[in-house]
């Protein structure tokens, strides 16, 4: 019962929201705006501990290409980051 009262009270700030004088739906842009950063942010999050990492025990050699992959591994991530933040910031 408390969890729908939750929802039941955000669907209605959001609609306040998107029915404000003067808002013509801004709020509700900028909500959705955030909330596609914060998923883009996750995205890159999990992207980037996917990537490939040393243990320590490598001989050297290993683990300095480790550490190239790794690298290159996480500036992917970024580069793919980056193209989904430019979609949430063109959807506002």
């Amino acid at each position: 019962m408390t969890k729908l009262m939750g929802v039941i009270l955000a669907l209605t700030f959001l609609a306040g929201c998107a029915a404000s004088p003067g808002g013509d739906g801004q709020a509700a842009a900028k909500v959705a705006a955030a909330t596609c950063m914060s998923q883009a942010d996750a995205a890159r999050l999990t992207c980037e501990q996917g990537c490939p990492t040393a243990t320590g025990n490598e001989h050297f050699s290993v683990q300095h290409k480790i550490a190239r992959e790794n690298l290159a591994c996480k500036e992917t991530c970024g580069t793919t980051h980056a193209q989904t933040a430019a979609q949430c910031s063109s959807a506002r």
